[in-house]
């Protein structure tokens, strides 16, 4: 690695270089992935593409990095995580070893870049207990237009129509055939980041699936809440989740009887 692009990376982490100075920095750093280690799980990170992977570079499991902290430290051995739009892979990583061999992951996720990152970050920690679905998850089996963001892979989208980025098409399947698929006959925890088609992805499985496979606990992105065509938060509530955490940006519900627990 270059030493000038090894001290940016650097003084990024170290949180030195802020504002323009970072954006420049990064732009220098295009195309080029970095190891890290946070608590004790090895992970590759692309710092100018992709805000998720920039997060933990920077903040790692700080304060500031306050959903993947909701999700790493929610998460107990033995529990069934399922992660809908995984990224790159760092919640699922991340959830892979607090799961530990008894647990399970199951990983959703529609964009071949970040199939490829998120595979090399489970493969790097030699994870077996990872199951990757490369497919969007949606209301019926098919084919969806995934639209591509041009300068930010986290903010791919089917929601919403092209954003300057290229569009491919890709597989698309109901949350309950994943689940069949998977093996798995509960789900301790659900995690769900997909740019505004939360709803179209989430509440078919919740209508249609018997009440023991829902979710015990559900950690929903609701920052691009006004591209929902149903009112994912409403319709939890309503049929027995209760707020349990929630920033500017995310959701955590959790089943009333389990919180009872």
């Amino acid at each position: 690695m270059p030493v000038l692009v090894d001290t940016l990376a650097w003084a990024i982490r170290k949180r030195i270089l802020r504002g323009k100075l970072r954006k420049i920095a990064l732009r220098a750093m295009s195309g080029v992935a970095y190891e890290i280690c946070i608590e004790g799980v090895r992970l590759r990170c692309y710092l100018d593409d992709n805000s998720v992977e920039r997060g933990i570079f920077i903040r790692g499991l700080d304060a500031g990095n306050d959903a993947l902290r909701q999700v790493f430290y929610g998460l107990k051995p033995g529990n069934i995580f399922v992660d809908i739009g995984a990224n790159a892979g760092i919640f699922t990583a991340m959830g892979a070893k607090q799961v530990g061999p008894r647990g399970c992951v199951i990983a959703i996720e529609p964009a071949p870049e970040m199939v490829d990152r998120l595979r090399a970050n489970v493969a790097a920690n030699g994870f077996t207990n990872v199951a990757v679905f490369q497919m969007a998850v949606g209301s019926t089996s098919g084919v969806g237009t995934l639209h591509l963001h041009p300068r930010g892979h986290g903010q791919s989208s089917l929601a919403f129509g092209s954003m300057g980025g290229a569009s491919i098409e890709v597989e698309v399947a109901p949350l309950a055939d994943i689940i069949t698929a998977a093996g798995v006959d509960r789900i301790d925890y659900l995690k769900i980041d997909i740019e505004g088609f939360e709803d179209r992805a989430l509440l078919p499985f919740i209508q249609q699936a018997p009440s023991a496979l829902w979710p015990k606990q559900i950690f929903i992105e609701i920052a691009q809440h006004k591209a929902w065509k149903e009112d994912c938060v409403a319709t939890l509530l309503g049929v027995g989740y209760a707020e349990a955490w929630r920033s500017k940006t995310d959701i955590l519900l959790a089943r009333t009887e389990y919180t009872a627990q």
